[in-house]
């Protein structure tokens, strides 16, 4: 049994490569750092693709869809990578203890 909020689950999708672990970087960090105006990050992971990214926000309803495509394509305008595809849905892949 999982205690702890609920949770919504959104995966983002770069349409433009991640080339570098530096711009792996840079991506991830701001696009927390976009949620984390809004809501709190429970939980995330970067895909096998550097691009995918699955994030757990609380509290529940603090995004709808769209809010947090714009937060997110604003958080990445600077660094060149629009995120033009997310879902609210994430696959979280792994062994967790």
């Amino acid at each position: 049994n999982f205690q702890g909020p609920k949770l919504d689950f959104f995966r983002v999708v770069a349409n433009a490569t991640v080339a570098g672990q530096q711009d792996v970087n840079e991506y991830v960090s701001n696009v927390i750092q976009a949620i984390q105006q809004t809501a709190t990050v429970a939980i995330y992971q970067v895909g096998p693709n550097p691009a995918v990214l699955n994030v757990a926000v609380f509290p529940t309803g603090a995004f709808t869809t769209a809010t947090f495509v714009a937060a997110v394509q604003t958080a990445n305008a600077a660094i060149g990578v629009p995120t033009a595809n997310v879902a609210p849905q994430a696959t979280f892949v792994g062994t967790y203890s």
